[in-house]
């Protein structure tokens, strides 16, 4: 059987800088502000899933966090600003969303050849539960907040890699 070139049901990344202020940041404080993802669709795609979610920190500091996600543009809370949304926050996250945990034992360290020692986190489809159905471009937003207190080492360590498969 001979198996054609399918254009759906293909992968797709979207990274995500997260510039954040090097202080201390403390339990409950954003890390890095709001984050706006776009997949760009095509009208003949019928939309993507979000399969999983790749956190990492240049820094190494490796710390558990949590990670929100809005399918609607939510009200705006800076890097380094204590997490409080509003109800109208919460009522844009996706069903039964409640958060994605990032625990301290999710991440793994890497030595790489151009950044020294990195941390590296993720998690998949099993804890998301968002689905994008436009068939245009699609756009959610996210914030990832702390849940233990550190210091970033650099403005620029941060950034979220985002996994879809678009159909």
């Amino acid at each position: 059987m001979t198996r054609k070139y399918d254009v759906f049901n293909q992968g797709h990344t979207v990274e995500v800088a997260l510039p954040v202020a090097v202080n201390a940041h403390t339990s409950g404080d954003v890390i890095g502000g709001l984050q706006t993802i776009t997949v760009a669709l095509t009208p003949s795609w019928h939309g993507c899933e979000l399969l999983g979610v790749t956190l990492i920190d240049s820094g190494a500091k490796g710390n558990a966090s949590t990670l929100y996600l809005f399918r609607e543009l939510p009200s705006t809370i800076a890097d380094d600003a204590a997490w409080t949304p509003l109800l109208a926050d919460v009522k844009m996250m996706p069903p039964g969303h409640k958060g994605i945990v990032i625990a301290a034992g999710d991440w793994t360290t890497i030595t790489t050849s151009d950044e020294g020692t990195i941390s590296v986190a993720a998690k998949s489809a099993s804890v998301i539960g968002l689905d994008l159905r436009n068939g245009i471009a699609s756009t959610f937003y996210a914030y990832l907040v702390d849940n233990t207190g550190f210091t970033p080492a650099a403005t620029d360590d941060w950034v979220a890699l985002y996994h879809f498969r678009v159909d």
